[in-house]
């Protein structure tokens, strides 16, 4: 996961060139063997609306909700009511994320503008 860090923000990218918070995640399963879904692809999957609540309807489809997450698991948060930023779970204590205008970088679910945002873990089905 060492080799995930630091890696520049471009929106939409899933390489070590840049990546967003979806792409992160893409990358970080490729890395491990797995292939995660293109957002738009969870946005269109049955050509309806986009909308954020289609998108988790759809994650429910290819993901698992789990309440004892493990190393690698997709952390989902809630920002202003809407389920818009994703990581990756590391520990009870830590998460790694990508967000605009930074590099790559581990989180302390404690951190503020994260503690109370937290809606859910997912794991690939």
């Amino acid at each position: 996961m060492e080799r995930l860090i630091g890696i520049p923000y471009k929106w939409r990218g899933s390489s070590y060139d840049g990546v967003d918070c979806w792409g992160l995640c893409q990358l970080y399963y490729k890395m491990v063997g797995r292939r995660l879904p293109d957002i738009l692809e969870l946005y269109l999957e049955k050509k309806e609306c986009l909308s954020m609540g289609h998108v988790k309807e759809n994650i429910r489809h290819k993901f698992s909700k789990v309440e004892e997450p493990v190393k690698g698991d997709i952390c989902l948060f809630n920002i202003q009511g809407l389920p818009v930023h994703v990581g990756i779970y590391i520990d009870k204590l830590t998460f790694l994320h990508s967000t605009e205008g930074s590099t790559s970088s581990i989180c302390r679910f404690t951190d503020p503008k994260y503690k109370t945002k937290l809606d859910s873990f997912w794991r690939t089905i």
